[in-house]
């Protein structure tokens, strides 16, 4: 079981980016390589051009719940998408009924007592009016919320949002809904070419902290927008300590168990009783003789190296250069990295699974543990909703609910068990069996 543990007071964030990816689906490995480098919580992808022949094992990123909104008939062949990874910390659920608009993907996350209703949303320039129709909709819907993100690829480049006006009714009529709903807009910077295309929206002012119009993703010609997000400001943190078995003193465990009477502790007792009795002791054991450490939710891909990161980083540094100077030197030398990390990735996670593959004689466990790994995801379980319609997310309040929703399926017998119908009155006389002759 996980010890709690307080440390000093601090603000409790979720550390955000925001991709528009055009097809994520070969950029993968790209995405799980900026994830690892910059440590994500969340990550908002819009244009992921995902269908429905893509597989979830394909588009996971280890110790991440992914919600995908695939496009669907979409005029010639491929475009739009969006998709939310969050960490699974975060318990997070899909909201299906938040509006008509089918380009609008919805979740909700918790954080202790909080709760942070997430969106990324792409509205294509070829929208028609009614798509435009339903997305206002939508929107109005979703400002209902008390807390709430909305990320997304709106392609308006005519509004001006330091003064808030637009050029066509459409624009404008964007602007009065997002005004209408008390809604913030934190992007100042263009995010393709000279255009703010890429938005993000709160309904506080203060959720959105240290916004960041940084480099481009792949080959997408729009910019990121990295961000943090305010959950609570100045509580305690803490922390979750989990037991460290490699490390624990078996030797004496065993010694301290087999010295217990457990005979004299169990006389008399019902079975609930020896139960808790027992769970007792084993808990002061290894509260006693297992070390406990920081569980590392952070995850990296395997095949990451220090390369990879490095590269990664140093690309961010030269994209912050050129933005200030706006040096054609700087720009060459940000598409040269540019273009290293896309090599630089692949040339990595080839090596590693090169390396797999060779030493499989010697290690078959990792490299079907990492095959599989590609062929499908592990759901889950929760967060749930209690027979009074309240979320819970704790394990123990989850494990009793699934208890009690499958204890309603046990078939109670009410009446006796009837006897056996006897067909044979009399002795049946027992076969002999004669050895089989040799030919």
């Amino acid at each position: 079981n996980p010890a709690t543990i307080q440390t000093e007071c601090r603000d409790i964030y979720i550390k955000c980016m925001y991709i528009n990816a055009t097809s994520l689906t070969a950029k993968m490995d790209m995405l799980q390589g900026y994830v690892s480098t910059y440590d994500v919580d969340a990550v908002f992808v819009t244009e992921t051009w995902f269908n429905q022949n893509i597989g979830e094992g394909e588009i996971a990123i280890p110790g991440f719940q992914c919600f995908r909104q695939d496009r669907v008939n979409r005029i010639g062949g491929r475009g739009g998408g969006g998709a939310i990874y969050i960490k699974t910390t975060f318990h997070g659920v899909r909201l299906e009924d938040m509006g008509p608009f089918k380009e609008a993907l919805w979740c909700r996350i918790m954080i202790g007592e909080e709760q942070i209703v997430l969106s990324v949303v792409y509205r294509s320039p070829s929208s028609t009016q009614e798509d435009v129709d339903m997305m206002m909709q939508t929107l109005e819907r979703a400002a209902q919320n008390r807390r709430i993100i909305v990320t997304g690829d709106f392609n308006y480049p005519d509004i001006n949002w330091e003064y808030m006006t637009g050029e066509t009714p459409n624009s404008r009529k964007f602007i009065e809904t997002i005004q209408e709903s008390f809604w913030y807009q934190h992007v100042q910077e263009p995010t393709r070419e000279s255009n703010i295309l890429d938005l993000v929206f709160s309904s506080e002012e203060e959720m959105i902290e240290e916004l960041e119009v940084t480099e481009t993703f792949g080959s997408s010609d729009h910019n990121c927008v990295s961000s943090k997000i305010i959950v609570t400001r100045g509580i305690e943190e803490k922390t979750c300590k989990y037991e460290d078995w490699k490390r624990a003193d078996w030797t004496k465990m065993k010694e301290e168990i087999a010295e217990t009477n457990w005979e004299e502790l169990f006389h008399g007792k019902d079975v609930q009783c020896m139960g808790n009795i027992f769970t007792t002791i084993y808990t002061k054991q290894v509260e006693k003789y297992v070390p406990k450490q920081e569980r590392k939710l952070h995850q990296r891909p395997k095949w990451m190296t220090r390369e990879v990161r490095r590269l990664i980083r140093k690309k961010r540094k030269v994209w912050k250069e050129y933005k200030r100077g706006n040096s054609w030197s700087d720009l060459n030398c940000y598409k040269s990295l540019q273009a290293q990390v896309k090599v630089k990735i692949k040339e990595a996670k080839r090596n590693f699974e090169y390396l797999l593959s060779e030493k499989i004689k010697e290690d078959p466990k990792s490299f079907y543990s990492y095959v599989r790994s590609k062929q499908k995801v592990r759901e889950k379980v929760g967060p749930l909703k209690n027979d009074r319609g309240e979320t819970i997310t704790s394990e123990r309040e989850m494990v009793a609910e699934l208890n009690k929703f499958f204890s309603t399926v046990f078939t109670r017998e009410d009446k006796a068990v009837p006897e056996a119908n006897i067909f044979f009155k009399k002795e049946v006389t027992p076969v002999k069996t004669v050895p089989a002759l040799a030919c």
